[in-house]
């Protein structure tokens, strides 16, 4: 009787140390299984995030660069169309003043023919006066000033008429230029927002695919890694809860006898039964104690993971921001730029009407001067001639012929005077009408290159900071998926340990268990 039930005790522990050792078995295959699956998962996750930021800041890079060509071909564009425009002005401002020159040379041989013909008249009815008789003279003299003067008026209104025509087509001209100055700068202005707009929908664009590639990236390795660490960590729970918490089918209560033998047997079996079944609720109490805080920690390790996540999106909405503000600076420092070429421009244009009207009024001031000294020494040479006619008259007729050539000869050096005088005021006003155009040319010029220069460091600066912003991003976004990564294997780490305590917990109390047949 002794024998069977030290066979049957034996049976009964060799059963349950065998049935621990197969749950410390199965645990640790389970728990080899779910962090292999956990680090493959994180290891895809990985390589998604980064391919996905790869291919992101590659379409970003790519829109960049076809933005800055698009800026630059319509800059450079602007810049042909004004230089053109400049080119029309010039030979606008060179017909003005060849017309005007034109028709000043033809009002002044107008009024050198009247002269001409009126001094020929006057000398040819003087020789008719002294012909004819003394009492002629005074009509012949009479006759002689009304021709002159009618002559000099004829020569003064062709002469304002020829001024005239030539300030209104020179204002024409000008008008016309700065008509074509003004469709440069337009011209200039819409290329260079054009090139604006075009960096900032690609900009925009590149913005979309980052931050969507990067989100679904991490919201992936979110969702994989964790979710599997997550279930990797309930199996584990599982295989705990299902630990027995006593050994079944040990026989506490064995029947009584009236041997003592046998009831001392009895009892020394029943104390290693409570014994044995003290030692498992020890041991899983000790592996729950144990595997429980493990456990506790990987899920607070998982949880930082998530947060990590969430950090990298943020630090990718921050970089976004600041691509935003790189952008809205580039704009206004393009903005700024055109607005102060287009106000060089137009203190160009103001300066060149400024200084054309001086031009211009210089010239009629020179011409009215020539024309007064011209009226003056006429007329004054036509006083002399009636004077000397007058004392000519009581003399003989040589004398007065001698007179009248004096007077037609110092007519000619008047007129000649008069043509020098025209001719040099001419000349001044053409000289005034080139650098007004020189200074036009400078001035229009200096604006051009100032607004393509503006616009090429716009393009520039906006290129560099979308190239910044999108390194930014993609740095945030690797980093964000190594912090990931190196917390998901942390928290697979934490519960292979915490189940490698667990499955040493459980062996230990199969020990205890097998030395009951000691």
């Amino acid at each position: 009787m002794f024998e069977s039930l030290s066979e049957g005790l034996s049976s009964i522990g060799a059963a349950a140390s065998g049935a621990v050792q197969q749950a410390q078995q199965a645990a640790n295959t389970a728990a080899q299984q779910a962090a292999n699956a956990a680090k493959g998962a994180i290891g895809e996750a990985q390589t998604a995030v980064s391919n996905a930021a790869t291919a992101a800041a590659g379409a970003a890079n790519g829109a960049v660069a076809e933005a800055q060509k698009a800026a630059q071909q319509a800059i450079a564009q602007a810049g042909n169309a004004a230089q053109g425009a400049l080119q029309q002005a010039n030979s606008a401002l060179d017909n003005a003043r060849n017309a005007a020159n034109d028709m000043a040379n033809n009002a002044l041989r107008q009024a050198n023919t009247a002269l001409t013909q009126a001094r020929e008249q006057a000398g040819a009815a003087a020789q008719n006066a002294l012909k004819q008789a003394h009492a002629a003279v005074d009509a012949a003299q009479q006759q002689a000033k009304t021709m002159v003067k009618g002559a000099l008026d004829t020569a003064n209104q062709a002469l304002d008429s020829a001024m005239n025509t030539a300030e209104q087509a020179a204002q024409e001209q000008i008008g016309r230029a700065m008509d074509m100055v003004d469709r440069a700068s337009d011209l200039i202005e819409n290329g260079v927002n054009q090139a604006l707009d075009t960096a900032n929908g690609a900009i925009d664009n590149a913005q979309e695919i980052l931050r969507n590639a990067a989100t679904n990236a991490l919201q992936k390795a979110r969702s994989e890694v964790l979710d599997r660490a997550h279930d990797a960590l309930g199996e584990v729970r599982g295989a705990l809860d299902a630990l027995p918490a006593s050994f079944p089918n040990l026989p506490i209560d064995l029947p009584s006898s009236s041997c003592p033998y046998v009831n001392a047997l009895r009892d020394a079996l029943a104390r290693r039964a409570a014994q044995a079944n003290s030692a498992l609720g020890n041991a899983v109490n000790a592996l729950n104690n144990v595997a429980g805080p493990l456990l506790d920690q990987a899920d607070d390790m998982l949880d930082q993971a998530d947060a990590l996540a969430d950090q990298a999106l943020d630090a990718m909405d921050q970089a976004m921001t600041a691509l935003d503000d790189a952008q809205a600076t580039a704009n206004q420092a393009a903005h700024q730029a055109i607005d102060t070429a287009k106000g060089a421009v137009q203190q160009a244009q103001q300066t060149v009407r400024d200084t054309a009207k001086t031009a211009i009024d210089q010239a009629k001031s020179t011409v009215n001067s020539v024309r007064d000294q011209v009226n003056n020494t006429v007329n004054d040479g036509v006083d002399k001639a009636m004077a000397v006619v007058d004392t000519v008259q009581q003399q003989a007729g040589d004398a007065a012929q001698q007179a009248l050539d004096t007077a037609q000869h110092a007519a000619e050096q008047a007129q000649q005077q008069a043509n020098q005088m025209a001719q040099q005021a001419l000349a001044q006003a053409n000289q005034a009408a080139q650098q007004a155009q020189q200074a036009l040319n400078g001035a229009a010029q200096s604006a051009l290159n100032s607004a393509q220069g503006a616009a090429q460091e716009a393009v520039t600066s906006a290129g560099q900071a979308a190239q910044g912003a999108i390194s930014n991003a993609q740095a945030a976004v690797t980093q964000a998926s190594s912090a990931a990564a190196a917390a998901a294997n942390q928290a697979v780490a934490g519960a292979q340990a915490a189940i490698a305590g667990a499955t040493q917990a459980v062996g230990n109390a199969a020990k205890s268990l097998g030395n009951l047949n000691g």
